[in-house]
């Protein structure tokens, strides 16, 4: 019985050595820099935003090429524009105005898909 209990004492004292560590993990680990192939847009068209705003956030190519950002900025104001029935004025004709009056009202979040609809009501 006493070589039983030694063997039991020996097993649990190695485990317990073993589960003691020393090591000192930092907060902030350093952040590893990724490859040019982990970015699926390129390094300029790739954004690390999984938020509900990720669709409203310019890429860095966007943001460094003025241009660019002008048309940018033109979509976003079209997307979130409330278009109107009557024809000959700005934002006219039957575009979003047939279901909503705005692309934002149907797909909230930029991009984010509409509410699943079963039934559609054509009154």
């Amino acid at each position: 019985m006493k070589k039983y209990g030694t063997i039991l004492w020996t097993i649990v004292s190695l485990i317990v050595t073993a589960a003691c560590n020393n090591d000192i993990i930092p907060d902030n680990p350093p952040v590893k820099e990724l490859g040019e192939e982990w970015y699926a847009g390129g390094v300029n068209g790739t954004i690390f935003n999984a938020t509900s705003n990720a669709y409203s956030q310019s890429m860095p190519a966007i943001d460094a090429d003025p241009a660019l950002y002008k048309q940018f900025m033109r979509g976003e104001q079209i997307f979130e524009k409330s278009f109107v029935s009557t024809e000959g004025m700005g934002y006219s004709g039957l575009g979003p105005v047939y279901i909503r009056k705005s692309c934002i009202a149907c797909h909230p979040s930029y991009g984010g898909r509409s509410k699943r609809v079963d039934k559609f009501d054509t009154s």
